[in-house]
């Protein structure tokens, strides 16, 4: 359900995909002249007859804020995307299916240059990119926003907001901004001339244009916010530069966007209207669905999914998380036994019976994660064999890791090599802490059960409370701990990189000077073919000898529902959803 990906993911794919161009003003291209030209002068485009119908959403309930800056959840990230646009933007891969993938295409921006060291991005405004006042959207809007997004000024809703943290990093003075040691003014992003924007980045980033169509990237006016403050999202006040701007909101009820008139693609927008319904609990939003109030549902009751099903309504989604278990690998030291303890996991017999849409992990790295060439990353690199199991495929030839049965075979004999070794003890018990969920518990002792029947290893369950959980973790006071990731861009790095020896997210301690080089080969190589293969074969790393850091569980899906009139609708698998060219038909 979409509920399990509330947080707002920041998605990007890599810079070698093909960028399609579409736009109603200007020249279009991956090589742009920064020249300075005069922003042309726009009037609003009549909207189009035959276009003239509205969709009713419902994703799930109001968030606090539409104020780009603050966006948390995905749903919100929904409403953002239609009302704002980055430099980039996300556009539905296929018009013609009901709902798929996204990609990226030029938003505000016409077109950029990269500098030969990688370093800086130079990004053209289209000279008809306007505000929904008709006021032409600036460099400088940019700047401000980006400013805005890391500044320490802006109180405490600032660490409520997952978009700061996604630029660190990656633009020059980011981290620096965003610890307080550094004024935003230093951040590395310049207006060179109102349709020029210049950005800096600490080392060459393959996927940073992808990552500027995120929902946190947006321009902003400066002149509105500093007028009405913390009410300028209001309806009456709010000034955007997306496909749409709001018609009505009533709190509680429903958001009604209208297109925008001055939105430089209007003659190209499906909806005249979209109407974002909140939900009023799960069986009402059903209910409403069924009987045709609904066009789209995001949120229904997990228990009528095979229902919705059978019944042709309900689809099923990629993700882009993983739910895993840290090794301390203080405690458990030999990377035999944690090796073993990855293989007796029954994934397969634990995914079906929880009571959400999960898939068996085969990796580390999301299922939703795509490489370069627009393919699924968990497939592996060859397509057949993926990471969890790859290199203990090739060292232990004979062993079938197909089969459960084959991969309990082989986690008996690892753990007894370890054994023969003195490496471990049969009297040593492993202590395994979660905070309290049904889906935790579950797992927990599904894990348990397997580890105990499978290697004769006893495990202490603790449960642990939230608030307590996350300094449990960071000073390692555990055996086995659960945790989630959900990916903020489309890049293995971002599973890959928690693994860094001197990662804050590296709670099992592991270490691995040449996992680390891996990381390094890949930050800094720019040929995207060589970087997908330096990222399938660091993940196989990671599950080799001297590896098994962690324990992948299984991969997040999400779910929706869909009329069978619906068509062109695209969906991240960040959890959030593109509505502007779908086509509602009779």
């Amino acid at each position: 359900m979409r509920n399990l990906l509330r947080k707002l993911l920041i998605p990007v794919l890599t810079l070698c995909l093909v960028l399609a161009v579409t736009g109603c003003g200007g020249e279009t291209g991956t090589e742009v002249s920064p020249t300075p030209t005069e922003t042309a002068e726009v009037t609003p485009a009549p909207t189009p007859e035959e276009k003239a119908y509205s969709l009713d959403i419902c994703l799930g309930m109001e968030w606090y804020t539409l104020d780009p800056t603050y966006v948390n959840d995905s749903d919100t990230a929904t409403y953002v995307m239609h009302l704002f646009e980055g430099l980039m933007k996300y556009v539905p891969s296929d018009s013609e299916g009901q709902i798929g993938d996204t990609r990226v295409e030029y938003g505000m921006a016409e077109g950029y240059t990269v500098s030969e060291d990688g370093l800086t991005y130079t990004f053209t405004l289209r000279p008809d990119a306007c505000w929904s006042d008709g006021e032409p959207v600036k460099a400088g809007d940019f700047v401000y926003a980006w400013q805005r997004l890391l500044s320490s000024d802006e109180g405490e809703q600032l660490e409520h907001a997952t978009g700061a943290q996604m630029l660190s990093g990656i633009v020059k003075n980011a981290s620096a901004v965003l610890a307080g040691k550094a004024s935003p003014t230093q951040l590395g992003v310049t207006a060179a001339d109102d349709r020029t924007l210049m950005v800096e980045l600490e080392q060459p980033c393959s996927y940073f244009p992808k990552l500027c169509a995120s929902p946190c990237l947006v321009p902003l006016r400066q002149d509105v916010i500093e007028q009405y403050g913390g009410n300028w999202t209001d309806a009456d006040k709010i000034v955007v530069n997306g496909p749409y701007t709001i018609a009505d909101w009533v709190h509680d009820d429903y958001l009604s966007m209208e297109q925008n008139p001055y939105y430089y693609d209007r003659e190209s927008l499906g909806p005249a209207a979209i109407v974002w319904h909140f939900s009023d609990g799960e069986e009402d939003t059903l209910r409403e669905f069924r009987a045709g109030s609904y066009d789209f549902i995001g949120t229904f009751p997990e228990e009528e999914t095979q229902t919705l099903k059978d019944e042709g309504v309900c689809r099923t989604l990629d993700g882009a998380g993983t739910y895993y278990l840290y090794f301390n690998t203080d405690v458990i030291a030999d990377w035999r036994v944690r090796a073993a303890m990855v293989l007796s996991v029954d994934r397969d017999a634990l995914v079906e019976s929880l009571p959400g849409e999960e898939t068996a992990a085969t990796g580390f790295v999301a299922s939703g994660i795509q490489d370069s060439r627009g393919r699924n990353f968990s497939g592996g690199a060859s397509g057949v064999q993926a990471a969890l199991y790859s290199w203990l495929q090739g060292w232990y030839p004979d062993c079938d890791l197909t089969t459960y049965e084959g991969r309990c075979a082989l986690a008996k004999e690892l753990y007894q090599e370890a054994l023969d070794a003195g490496a471990w003890y049969r009297s040593y018990t492993v202590t395994y802490c979660y905070n309290a969920s049904t889906t935790n518990r579950m797992v927990a002792k599904q894990c348990q059960q397997d580890w105990a029947e499978v290697l004769g290893l006893q495990v202490n369950l603790s449960v642990v409370d939230r608030d307590q959980y996350g300094a449990l973790l960071e000073n390692g006071n555990f055996g086995v701990a659960y945790l989630t990731w959900m990916s903020d861009f489309d890049d293995a790095q971002n599973f890959l990189s928690l693994m860094d020896s001197n990662s804050v997210y590296n709670y099992g301690g592991w270490t691995s000077a040449a996992f680390d080089d891996l990381l390094t080969q890949i930050n800094t190589t720019r040929d995207a073919l060589e970087r997908d293969e330096l990222q399938y074969y660091a993940e196989t790393q990671m599950f080799s000898m001297g590896g098994f850091p962690v324990c992948p569980i299984y991969f997040f899906e999400d779910t929706c529902c869909i009329s069978d009139t619906l068509t062109g609708v695209g969906y991240s698998p960040f959890g959030y959803c593109c509505f502007r060219y779908a086509q509602l038909n009779d």
